[in-house]
């Protein structure tokens, strides 16, 4: 048997940050995605424990979360560090907390990974 495996679960997202998806298409700074297995991504990231008051606690690692999911990026920006240095923007950089003018696009990021898998949920609720 010959499982075909080419096919990636890949989308690409653009943010609307700084007017991004106005730009020409060629010049677009675009995040490349992947969606995981539905298994993996309900459980991987959150813990949930009980405390002395019997109350569950659940927390959720998002910047792991986010970062298995991103694939790479296309058309990256350099950032203006200080007058004379630059950078291209990584993932790293995008998920530290040093530049707060960046959040905005984790924000976009972060619901356009939880609507992939809405999408799917909704799928399975129409059958």
């Amino acid at each position: 048997m010959i499982i075909d495996v080419k096919a990636r679960n890949e989308r690409i997202f653009i943010p609307e940050f700084g007017g991004n998806q106005k730009l020409d298409p060629q010049t677009q700074f675009k995040i490349k995605v992947k969606k995981l297995n539905q298994t993996i991504y309900s459980n991987r990231w959150s813990t949930m424990t009980n405390n002395n008051d019997n109350d569950i606690e659940i927390s959720i690692d998002y910047i792991d979360r986010v970062k298995a999911h991103v694939i790479g990026f296309v058309n990256p920006p350099m950032l203006q560090i200080t007058e004379t240095e630059q950078k291209e923007l990584t993932i790293d950089i995008l998920l530290s907390d040093d530049y707060e003018v960046l959040f905005p696009i984790v924000e976009e990021l972060h619901y356009f990974i939880n609507d992939l898998y809405d999408e799917e949920d909704e799928t399975e609720t129409k059958k």
